[in-house]
């Protein structure tokens, strides 16, 4: 694999992405600012995939865990 990418269907969230050899996952919110978290896991990207909830699964499993910056645009 390399880059995984969803639309979401959220009222927060727009766009997740998730490279895996990078562990870089990549979130676009509606509002136009976008989240770069460093060091995500596999384990932890897949969580967010498959979840039901997208933003509850980044929430709970992304924020606060791994290193985040904002993309400047």
């Amino acid at each position: 694999m390399a880059v995984v990418s969803k639309n979401v269907f959220s009222s927060h969230i727009d766009r997740v992405s998730y490279d895996d050899i990078k562990r870089v996952m990549t979130v676009t919110y509606q509002n136009g600012k976008t989240s770069v978290y460093a060091g995500v896991t596999p384990d932890a990207a897949k969580e967010v995939f498959s979840a039901e909830s997208v933003g509850k699964a980044i929430h709970k499993e992304i924020r606060g865990q791994f290193e985040h910056s904002y993309l400047e645009g």
